[in-house]
């Protein structure tokens, strides 16, 4: 098997990492979602920036998380964790690519070290779950409850850490400001939301409470990035045209979906603009009126017949409706115009044609997951629908190891261990799927060893439907299974 990268740093790396968080919350991990179209816009705002920084974009990662959240960080390598609050609040494509260029700042100076290889099989979710863990523990301004989770043996060990942070933070704004510079963008994106955020602050923190955080006070912060813009030749630069479109587009398909109401008032009948009927279909669908929602859609396919989006979410909008015959064509067209490197939009496709739940489809279903799994091999949902597709062929040894890869990714070793393990039973010995079982056994093992044994009880079945995977599409809800990723 193909070795995963290692997702876990130290977990005080991890804290380290943590740019824009105002507020944490430890109810619980917001979910993870994929949705293509998101993500390919936040990476086209990035891409120069990542260039400028001389980083290969192709090495770094974009997870969406759903949450309302002025927040955004890196963790476990060049993994870029966005929520969607900051995309939903930001107010054009400069802001974004700020942040952004800050987040790039904490990768390319060195601010994230990499671990002891504890998680090598880990999921986005595993660590988002690590990550906001600590960041709740140090926010409870309490050394027994940060101890733990930082490693550290004294509440004066723990003032030190962050005052640490506090210095890389600040260096990834400066280092943000300077890939900006390079990139020839106007730094007054990060500026702006800064301000932001300084306005959430509210009361400025005094006395001990200043030293008890992770990151500089923002004030300070703010007036550095003053200094920066300041100094910069591009600080009055718009960005390219078509930057504004992609983030009307991406800013109106998360509120259509999010915010469904208010966006029926923000994009009303009087909005004409792709980005404004794009929004109100969407929410049309969120509200299920799906017959208006597909009339607009269609709409937008005969204004950009190779706009695999517009494919996608009428797909989407068919499937989720139980009209799943009829979202296998638009699912083939979506599937055939995606962009290179995506997994999510084939994952999709994969799990329509097993819905219909014809033996003809199998292969075709195969051949998709293949495509999702070259593009993202963290993907748990594309393991288990390979598991349904091999399971409907009778391959039952290659059911059960995509069973394994996909318990492994979901950090339940004795699951995995158990899959792995009846599968090398019923393969041949030194194969490549019998060395991959036993990769999979040795990763579980490791996962045990480390402490990553939750709650194991799931067993061995071969239908479609949801996941295990806390990786919602934008479109999809818990139930429907759509782009379910780690």
């Amino acid at each position: 098997m193909a070795f995963y990268p290692s997702l876990r740093n130290t977990v005080a790396s991890m804290l380290a990492s943590i740019c824009l968080a105002t507020t944490v919350h430890a109810q619980g991990v917001p979910p993870l979602f994929g949705d293509t179209e998101v993500e390919q816009t936040v990476r086209t705002f990035a891409t120069p920036i990542w260039l400028a920084a001389g980083l290969k974009p192709e090495d770094v990662h974009i997870i969406l998380v759903n949450s309302p959240e002025l927040n955004s960080f890196v963790a476990g390598g060049q993994n870029i964790f966005v929520y969607t609050g900051m995309l939903e609040r930001s107010d054009n494509p400069l802001q974004v690519a700020g942040v952004l260029a800050h987040e790039t700042g904490h990768i390319a100076d060195g601010h994230l070290v990499r671990g002891d290889q504890d998680m090598e099989d880990a999921s986005y979710t595993m660590l988002l779950a690590t990550v906001l863990s600590a960041v709740a523990a140090a926010g409870a301004r309490d050394p027994s409850v940060l101890i733990p989770a930082l490693g550290l043996g004294e509440d004066m060990g723990i003032r030190s850490y962050l005052a640490f942070s506090r210095a890389k933070e600040a260096s990834a704004d400066e280092a943000g400001m300077s890939y900006l510079e390079k990139a020839q963008l106007s730094p007054r994106g990060l500026l702006e939301f800064m301000q932001k955020i300084q306005v959430e602050d509210g009361v400025p923190l005094t006395g001990d409470q200043k030293f008890m955080v992770d990151h500089p006070p923002t004030p300070d912060r703010v007036q550095a990035i003053i200094q920066g813009v300041g100094r910069s030749h591009y600080a009055d630069k718009q960005v390219p045209p078509e930057w504004n479109e992609l983030y009307a587009r991406m800013k109106a398909k998360l509120i259509g979906y999010l915010q469904p109401d208010f966006a029926l008032k923000k994009y009303s009948r009087a909005d004409t603009s792709i980005a404004g009927r794009y929004g109100r279909s969407v929410a049309l669908w969120r509200l299920g009126q799906i017959e208006p929602a597909v009339e607009l859609i269609d709409q937008l396919i005969a204004l950009e017949p190779k706009n695999p989006y517009f494919y996608q979410a009428k797909a989407q909008m068919l499937f989720e409706n139980g009209r799943v015959a009829d979202s296998i064509t638009p699912f083939k067209q979506a599937a055939a115009l995606a962009p290179k490197n995506t997994e999510e939009i084939h994952t999709e496709y994969a799990q329509a044609l097993l819905e219909v739940d014809d033996p003809a489809n199998l292969a075709v279903a195969i051949d998709q997951l293949n495509i999702a799994n070259k593009a993202d091999a963290h993907s748990s949902a594309v393991h288990r629908f390979f598991a349904v597709a091999y399971g409907r062929q009778g391959h039952e040894a290659l059911a059960k190891l995509e069973l394994a890869e996909e318990a492994v990714l979901d950090g339940r070793p004795k699951t995995a261990r158990r899959m792995a393990s009846d599968a090398m039973r019923q393969l041949p010995a030194g194969s490549r799927e019998w060395l991959r079982a036993q990769d999979l056994i040795a990763a579980s093992l490791s996962q045990q060893k480390h402490g990553h044994d939750p709650e194991d009880s799931a067993g061995v079945h071969f239908s479609v439907g949801p996941t295990s995977d806390s990786r919602n599409g934008i479109f999809g809800p818990g139930t429907s299974g759509f782009a379910q990723r780690p």
